[in-house]
């Protein structure tokens, strides 16, 4: 769990081809830089699923998606001006092919989680959500009746965070990457429970709550590395 107030960051990263070992050397060259600044990787994904549930998902599907707790804002200033960043984030340029940032702040959950899943069993989700005149109720509502219904709990459906975006950075590449609304970090117990999930008919009875005031929400889902 996060204090309350945390700013995150939200890193989307794919690699170059055969690039993999230069980029394991920028993590190993980066995390002393991080620690020094207090910035802490708190979860690392590894995506194998793209997808959108409106509008067209037309970000690069990323290798990895990275989440990192920063203490403040001037503190992660501070990180990208100390004289080691330029040859550590040089690294990264030479070994990937897009990476997207999301700054965010914390927004509070539905409900108190809790999972007694084997971490490397869950399939973790993000989610990046615009709404129709950025109006998150059909979210909230959705949310709500899925957990007092049971929805969420038949099938090991947990909000891990909940996120408010405040800025959007293309640090590599020259993918266009628009402002989400909200960014939802999220996963079941076990990969094989969201085929059930999204085939429960409780889930298609209270899902139009949430799709009918979507603008855009595209995802992407994978296996746990690091969290």
């Amino acid at each position: 769990m996060t204090t309350p107030n945390a700013l995150f960051l939200i890193m989307l990263v794919s690699l170059k081809a055969g690039r993999e070992q230069q980029f394991s050397d920028f993590a190993t060259q980066n995390a002393p830089l991080l620690h020094t600044h207090h910035i802490e990787l708190i979860k690392s994904i590894a995506i194998n699923i793209k997808g959108q549930l409106a509008g067209a998902n037309a970000l690069p599907q990323p290798d990895f998606i990275h989440i990192y707790k920063v203490p403040s804002m001037p503190q992660f200033m501070a990180y990208t001006t100390d004289e080691r960043y330029g040859a550590v984030s040089a690294l990264r340029a030479e070994s990937t092919s897009s990476v997207i940032g999301y700054f965010a702040g914390e927004q509070p959950l539905p409900e108190k989680f809790s999972s007694d899943s084997p971490p490397n069993e869950r399939m973790y989700i993000v989610g990046l959500a615009n709404f129709i005149d950025k109006n998150e109720q059909g979210l909230e509502d959705f949310n709500q009746q899925a957990i007092a219904e049971g929805l969420f709990h038949q099938h090991g459906m947990h909000v891990e965070y909940q996120l408010a975006p405040a800025k959007v950075a293309i640090v590599v590449g020259d993918a266009i990457a628009t402002l989400p609304d909200r960014i939802q970090v999220f996963f079941v117990d076990r990969a094989d429970n969201l085929k059930q999930y999204v085939s429960d008919p409780l889930y298609k009875k209270l899902a139009p709550l949430r799709d009918e005031t979507l603008l855009k929400y595209d995802f992407f889902a994978g296996a746990l590395v690091q969290g």
